[in-house]
């Protein structure tokens, strides 16, 4: 299983927030969005550091911009949107962000086999 090359552009960069933040439609975090690219709101100010919904799409978002090939993106895109629609990310936001950083540090071969892992187990 090959893992085909992506470019990740500026602009890839924000349809992935806004379709990570249109996914979960809710207006504070939209507003908060917005007053952050105004430059109104900064990423270290503790609205948006403790807000767990946009702190996990922040998170998520480095997260796919280091994704180094399609495949690796869609897989990380995946658990978010598993994650956001399990509540995990509301419930457990810690082990949210240290499950997406240990993913997103694995390459998409090792990705692959913790998949197999994971369906044989099942099995």
């Amino acid at each position: 299983m090959e893992c085909s090359s992506m470019e990740v552009t500026t602009s890839t960069v924000i349809k992935t927030a806004k379709a990570l933040n249109d996914f979960r439609k809710d207006r504070k975090e939209t507003q908060m969005f917005d007053l952050l690219e105004k430059g109104k709101l900064t990423l270290n100010d503790s609205d948006v550091k403790y807000n767990k919904t946009v702190s996990a799409i922040l998170v998520t978002q480095e997260a796919l911009e280091r994704a180094n090939c399609k495949e690796k993106y869609e897989i990380l895109m995946s658990f978010y949107i598993s994650s956001a629609e399990s509540k995990l990310i509301d419930e457990e936001p810690d082990f949210y962000h240290e499950s997406l950083l240990a993913l997103s540090h694995l390459s998409f071969r090792e990705l692959v086999v913790l998949y197999h892992l994971d369906a044989y187990q099942k099995t």
